[in-house]
C-alpha cells in the first residue's frame, strides 16, 4: 500500500464523504424519530397508507413491533442499499476509471509504484470510506435508539456488521468490473450496471413477493432479512463467510486482471 496515495485520496474525497455521511445519518435520525415506542399501532397505521410503495423497498409493516425492528425494516431493508450503491459508484469512477481515461495512471506508474500496490491502495481507501459510513450509521442508530428506549445493542451491531459485509461484496464486484476494461465507457457501464441489477432484482422480488421469490435470491441483497437478524431468528454467521469470500475472490481477481490490463484508451 502507498501511504502518500492513500492520504491524497482521503484529502481529495473528504468533502464528498463528509457530506454523504451527514446526509445518511440525518435521514436515519429522521426515520427513527418517527417511531413512538408507546404508540406502535399508530405508526403502523400511518405507514399502512403507503404499504404498496413500502413493500417495494422491503419494508414490512408487521415487523414494526419495536424501535429496533422498525429501524431494521425501514432503513436497512432496502433504502440503505440505494444510498450505498450511489456512494460506491461516485467513488469508483474517479478511483479506477478516470485515471485510465486521462492517462494520469500511466504517469503514476512511471514512478516506483507497481500496479498491484496502486490497486491495493485504491481499494483500501474505498473499503475505509465504506467503513466510515457504517461506523457513522451504527453511532447515530445507538444514539437515537437509546433515546427511544431499551434495545439490544449487540443485535444492532450484528445487523450493521453484516450489512457492511454485504455491501462490501457488491462493491468488490463493481470494482472488479471497473478495472477489467481499458475503455472507460465499458468500465463505467458494467461497474454501475452490476450493482443496479442486483438492486433491481431485490426490489422486484420484494414487490411481488412469493411470485418472484426466486428473483429475490438472485441478488445478494435478498439473502439477508434485517428484521430476522435483529430478532435472532436467522443464523447470519454463514453469510459473514459468504460475503467475505465473495469480496476476497473479486478483490484477488481485480488485482490479477489489473496487472495484465492494457492502459491505452
Amino acid at each position: 500500500m502507498n501511504k502518500t496515495l492513500l492520504k491524497y485520496n482521503f484529502k481529495s474525497h473528504s468533502k464528498f464523504i463528509t457530506i454523504f455521511i451527514i446526509l445518511i445519518v440525518f435521514y436515519l435520525a429522521v426515520i427513527i424519530s418517527l417511531i413512538d415506542p408507546q404508540e406502535i399501532d399508530n405508526t403502523q397505521d400511518i405507514f399502512q397508507l403507503m404499504e404498496g410503495f413500502l413493500s417495494f423497498f422491503g419494508i414490512d409493516l408487521v415487523a414494526m413491533s419495536n424501535p429496533l425492528s422498525y429501524t431494521a425494516t425501514t432503513f436497512f431493508g432496502g433504502l440503505l442499499f440505494i444510498f450505498i450503491i450511489a456512494f460506491q459508484l461516485i467513488l469508483i469512477i474517479p478511483l479506477f476509471i478516470t485515471p485510465v481515461q486521462d492517462t494520469s495512471l500511466a504517469y503514476l506508474l512511471s514512478f516506483p509504484l507497481s500496479r498491484k500496490k496502486y490497486l491495493i491502495t485504491q481499494i483500501s481507501f474505498l473499503i475505509g470510506a465504506l467503513l466510515l459510513v457504517f461506523v457513522s450509521i451504527f453511532t447515530i442508530s445507538v444514539i437515537m435508539l437509546t433515546i427511544k428506549g431499551g434495545f439490544n445493542i449487540l443485535a444492532l451491531l450484528n445487523l450493521v456488521s453484516i450489512m457492511f459485509f454485504l455491501n462490501l461484496a457488491v462493491m468488490m464486484i463493481s470494482t472488479f468490473l471497473a478495472v477489467s476494461f481499458s475503455h472507460h465507457k465499458n468500465a463505467k457501464m458494467l461497474s454501475s450496471t452490476s450493482a443496479i441489477v442486483f438492486l433491481f432484482l431485490y426490489l422486484i422480488g420484494n414487490l411481488l413477493k412469493e411470485k418472484t421469490k426466486v428473483v429475490l435470491y438472485l441478488s445478494p441483497f435478498g439473502w439477508i432479512n434485517p428484521v430476522s437478524v435483529v430478532n435472532n431468528s436467522f443464523n447470519v454467521l454463514p453469510f459473514y463467510f459468504i460475503y467475505g469470500f465473495i469480496s476476497a475472490i473479486f478483490f484477488s481477481c481485480a488485482i490479477i486482471v489489473f496487472k495484465k490490463k492494457r492502459l491505452a484508451i
